[in-house]
């Protein structure tokens, strides 16, 4: 049996109930365990107070790491005696990217883990089933490149940085830090804004932190960073903007880019991911180049009969469908969620759910399972 894994954001701060109920997994699974598959964002490597925005220090991160593994020792200590069994395949996404595009990172998580295989994804040529992260279809959330071919971060990756380190300081004076940085628990995400406006009638402090969030946002969407993304990304824009601002001003101009940052996250947080993998099972399985910079960084192609099944997680929504005899799974993840009452408008609900895929082929038969838990 193949297992199936992905977002644990294990992080230094990360609940150490889902360090139990992985080991528990890997108890219950182990006579018939061959391969564990990691598909993304295994390690919180982003969004750290340790980790400035847009760094690319392996110190910071091998610190970071340290940190980490004091943290959650019991549990990757399991991973490398797991590792000395079986095949372990860590496919990184967009939050441990330096997983994969940093040896120095790289040693220090296999010091941690074991005999590792580090990939930007994973085909399993029995099953012939392929699995990827996901982010890469994802515009926030994938790398672009300059003029110069040089890798430039994913905006959405610097904007949790921006959040961290600009809105989150000012308001800590407040509110509690630890409370504040709940809002990357937030799903779906776009109800982040929902989130600090129930903070703000709780703590009393709605009018400050209004402001501070606004402000946030318009200098976020003021700044170097979105700007050089929407040239790579969205080169039409420039012309626009510039025209724009010299009529209106920076200031809409960039509470324009705010509004239209949340529009597309708000498309994004849709299933987006079950929409490509039919166009990849059923049309053609072609990944093109500019969507893997960064993760093998060449055109990723396959036969209609070579793949049977794709696997991805990124976006934190367990599912699996078949497709004219095949089928896209999605791992889910192993952290606790923030979700808006409807029924309840001034009230988050928060749940801790797992969920990850087993793979099983017996003869020609390919056995294929999702678990999900609330615990």
């Amino acid at each position: 049996m193949i297992l199936y894994i992905s977002d644990t954001h294990i992080g230094e701060n990360s609940d150490s109930i889902y360090d139990e109920k992985l080991l528990k997994l890997f108890q219950k699974t182990d006579d018939r365990l061959e391969e564990v598959v990691i598909v993304g964002d295994f390690l919180e490597l982003i969004d750290s107070p340790c980790i400035e925005s847009d760094s690319w220090d392996a110190q910071e991160h091998i610190k970071l790491l340290d940190k980490i593994n004091l943290v959650h020792s019991e549990l990757f200590n399991r991973i490398r005696k797991l590792s000395e069994k079986i095949r372990i395949s860590y496919v990184y996404g967009n939050h441990d990217y330096m997983v994969g595009l940093c040896p120095e990172v790289s040693s220090k998580v296999r010091q941690m883990m074991g005999d590792i295989d580090i990939l930007p994804y994973h085909y399993d040529e029995k099953t012939k089933v392929f699995a990827i992260h996901g982010n890469q279809f994802d515009v926030f959330n994938r790398f672009s490149s300059d003029e110069n071919g040089k890798l430039v971060n994913p905006v959405g990756e610097r904007l949790i940085n921006y959040i961290a380190h600009s809105f989150i300081s000012q308001m800590s004076q407040v509110v509690p830090e630890e409370i504040l940085r709940d809002y990357v628990d937030v799903y779906p995400s776009i109800d982040i804004p929902k989130w600090f406006s129930y903070l703000s009638e709780v703590y009393r402090c709605n009018m400050k932190m209004k402001k501070i969030f606004v402000n946030t946002l318009v200098n976020f969407c003021n700044s170097q960073e979105l700007k050089q993304w929407l040239d790579i990304n969205y080169p039409d824009s420039k012309t626009f903007l510039k025209i724009a601002a010299n009529r209106y001003g920076g200031t809409v101009i960039s509470s324009i880019l705010a509004r239209m940052v949340l529009a597309i996250k708000r498309i994004k947080n849709s299933n987006y991911l079950m929409k490509k993998s039919e166009n990849l099972l059923c049309k053609e399985f072609l990944i093109d180049e500019k969507y893997v910079l960064g993760y093998g960084n060449r055109t990723i192609k396959f036969s209609t009969t070579q793949v049977e099944g794709l696997i991805m997680g990124h976006n934190h929504l367990p599912a699996l469908k078949e497709y004219s005899g095949k089928f896209y799974a999605n791992t889910g993840s192993w952290k606790d969620i923030l979700i808006f009452d409807k029924k309840n408008e001034n009230k988050f609900i928060e749940k801790k759910r797992i969920s990850y895929i087993e793979i099983e082929k017996t003869g020609d038969s390919l056995e294929k399972k999702l678990v999900l838990e609330e615990i």
